[in-house]
């Protein structure tokens, strides 16, 4: 008897803790937000295997997943932690984890995961910032927080290292700060807040010294590459028309709107598309990846950069044409773009037949060309026949003028001949020298 209820508290207690590790829950700071404040979400709970930020969406009343403005994902401690500004457009929204394996209860699914929220206006004063969460290594952490509405003063503290700074936010241009917050001091680990007026950043530091290389394996931080990458272009990616079979080439400038330097790949989805460099090191500020296209067929592909578990496609759809002075590339800019003058090269004249071995688009959309124009081909034999058409004509005007200047010489002697003859007169007659020499 005992053995048996030594086997019941056993599966009870086993059952227990398995509902109360593995139960997956969502706790949002607050469920009533305004237009692009900063969402905060503690999400704990038995996952099977990790998640990405790439399991997580916003969504309209049911519609299609929203773009996340400045997200982010943090894991410490079996523990995540996820942050975006919610839209700008008030209504109501769902806070969505799908497609990954957990637990409910003590039974495995891959259900969606599911909290509601909303958005709506508001006439006051308000703030965001971002990251929504820190966890970090490091002995200084960097805040951009934004203002809406009407001026405000904003003061930012940080107890355990007694910093605090006030500064005044005003909507247009100068909403926006980055505000430099030291955290050092400390040793091993460190859990704490950093308060933005009213609004609490929670961080996460680990101060390399002193922690345990197993602790640190349990640190991941994700962002969407959309929230850290700028890219030259954007939405559509970039339409080209070009010629098949050579080499076309389009340089795509990158820039890192983050302080801190990490390190991208760089690939494509097709062998027609080449991307080079295939990976930045320390990537930071504004790099140029090189784009060559190389195609005898219409196709849509699409460039891939990739940080850890996060991916950025560019689209890209590339149209076949038989005549290249139908070249185009239609890019939208977001970086400024620089005239073909600026790139060292040249807009050739397709009309006149000019052809290029490489080009690349301008700021007025154009194709520049860097190799240089030529002129079409057969446009050299050409030139030859017209040589020999000036030559042939050059020779028959230069006989017909030596026949015309000739005829008039010759009748001018012969003048001046007969003018001669009656000047002198009649030749006379030597009698001694005409006397037959006949002897008498």
């Amino acid at each position: 008897m005992k053995n048996w209820l030594v086997l019941i508290l056993s599966i009870l207690l086993v059952s227990s803790l398995i509902v109360s590790i593995s139960a997956v829950s969502i706790t949002l700071q607050k469920s009533n937000f305004y237009p692009s404040e900063t969402l905060q979400a503690n999400i704990s709970g038995g996952f099977i295997g990790t998640i990405s930020i790439n399991n997580i969406g916003i969504y309209k009343e049911g519609s299609a997943h929203v773009d996340m403005a400045d997200s982010g994902l943090i894991k410490y401690n079996n523990n995540y932690y996820f942050y975006a500004k919610v839209p700008s457009e008030p209504g109501k929204y769902s806070l969505r984890i799908e497609n990954t394996n957990h637990y409910e209860g003590s039974t495995p699914t891959t259900n969606t995961i599911e909290t509601n929220f909303t958005v709506t206006n508001s006439n006051s004063s308000y703030l965001s910032f971002t990251p929504g969460y820190i966890l970090t290594t490091k002995n200084t952490v960097q805040v951009i927080v934004t203002s809406y509405n009407d001026e405000q003063q904003v003061s930012v503290t940080f107890d355990p290292t007694s910093f605090s700074q006030t500064f005044n936010l005003i909507q247009g241009n100068e909403n926006s700060k980055k505000v430099s917050i030291p955290i050092s001091g400390n040793s091993g680990t460190l859990s704490s807040v950093i308060k933005i007026n009213s609004y609490t950043l929670p961080v996460f530091a680990i101060f390399n010294s002193t922690t345990p290389e197993e602790d640190l394996e349990n640190i991941t931080i994700e962002h969407n590459l959309s929230d850290i990458i700028q890219v030259e272009l954007e939405g559509v990616g970039l339409n080209v028309v070009i010629t098949k079979d050579k080499d076309w080439y389009f340089p795509i400038d990158i820039r890192n709107t983050r302080t801190t330097a990490f390190n991208i790949d760089l690939n494509s989805t097709d062998k027609e598309l080449h991307v080079s460099p295939s990976e930045i090191i320390g990537f930071n500020g504004t790099r140029t990846i090189n784009l060559t296209i190389n195609s005898s067929r219409s196709f849509e592909g699409s460039i891939i950069i990739s940080y850890g578990k996060s991916i950025m496609n560019i689209p890209i759809q590339v149209t076949i044409t038989n005549n290249e002075s139908n070249f185009n590339s239609t890019p939208i800019s977001v970086n400024e773009l620089k005239t073909c003058a600026q790139l060292n090269g040249k807009i050739c004249n397709y009309e006149a037949g000019e052809s290029c071995d490489s080009f690349t688009y301008d700021a007025n959309n154009k194709p520049c060309c860097l190799s240089g124009c030529k002129g079409k081909s057969g446009s050299s034999s050409t030139w030859i026949w017209g040589i020999l058409l000036i030559i042939i004509l050059g020779v028959g005007g230069w006989y017909v003028y030596k026949k015309q200047k000739k005829k008039p010489e010759s009748q001018d002697l012969s003048k001046r001949v007969e003018e001669y003859k009656k000047r002198m007169g009649p030749e006379p007659i030597n009698p001694e020298t005409h006397r037959s020499l006949v002897k008498e």
